[in-house]
C-alpha cells in the first residue's frame, strides 16, 4: 500500500481533471469520498493477520476429513463383510433346514404308525415358520432403523440449510444497512460540502 501523502499526490491528477472539466466535477468528488471511505475502512481493519494460522486451520480440516473418509471407508468395508457372512450363514442354514427337512420327512413317512416323528416334522414346520416370522420382523426393524437415521440425517441437513438462510439473510440485511449508513454519510457530507 501506499502512504497517505502518494495517495494525495496520485489523486492530484484528478483535481487537475475537474478544474478542466467541471461537469465531472461531481463524479470525481464522490469517488474521492468514496476513495476515503476505502481508506478508513481499510486503516481500521486489523494489519496482523496471520496467514499461517489459517492455511494450518485449512490444513486440519482437510486432514481430518481424509481422516474420516479413511473410516468411512473401513466401515463400509465392514459391512460388506457382514453381508457376505450373513448371506453365507443364511445358505449354510437353508442347506441344513433341507436335510433336517427331508430326514425327517422321510422317517415319518417309513414309519406313519409312530406319532412322535409325525409330531416332530409338524414342530419342525412350525418351528420353521417362526423363524420366518422372526426374520421378518428382524428385518423390519432394521429397515425401520435405517429409515429413521435417513430421517434424523435429513433433518439435520434441513435445520442446517435454515440456519444457513436465516445467517446469509442477516449478512444480506448488515449489508443493506452498511450500504444505506454510507449513502447517509455520503448525503451528510455532501450537505456539508455545499452549506460550506
Amino acid at each position: 500500500l501506499r502512504p497517505p501523502s502518494a495517495r494525495r499526490e496520485a489523486l492530484d491528477p484528478y483535481h487537475d481533471t475537474t478544474q478542466r472539466h467541471p461537469r465531472r466535477a461531481p463524479q470525481v468528488r464522490d469517488k474521492d469520498e468514496r476513495a476515503k471511505l476505502l481508506q478508513d475502512e481499510l486503516e481500521k481493519m486489523p494489519k496482523n493477520v496471520n496467514r499461517n494460522l489459517y492455511t494450518y486451520r485449512i490444513m486440519d480440516i482437510i486432514n481430518s476429513i481424509a481422516k474420516q473418509k479413511t473410516e468411512i471407508d473401513k466401515i463400509i468395508q465392514d459391512v460388506r463383510q457382514v453381508q457376505k457372512d450373513i448371506n453365507s450363514i443364511g445358505e449354510r442354514l437353508q442347506r441344513a433346514e433341507v436335510l433336517a427337512d427331508e430326514k425327517i420327512f422321510v422317517k415319518a413317512n417309513q414309519a406313519k404308525k409312530d406319532p412322535a416323528m409325525v409330531q416332530s416334522y409338524r414342530y419342525l414346520s412350525d418351528l420353521r415358520a417362526k423363524f420366518d416370522d422372526l426374520i421378518d420382523v428382524v428385518s423390519g426393524i432394521g429397515r425401520k432403523e435405517s429409515e429413521a437415521r435417513d430421517l434424523e440425517g435429513k433433518t439435520a441437513q434441513l435445520l442446517e440449510r435454515v440456519s444457513k438462510n436465516n445467517i446469509e439473510r442477516i449478512l444480506e440485511d448488515l449489508g443493506q444497512v452498511q450500504a444505506e449508513n454510507q449513502t447517509l454519510i455520503a448525503q451528510i457530507r455532501a450537505k456539508k460540502n455545499a452549506s460550506a
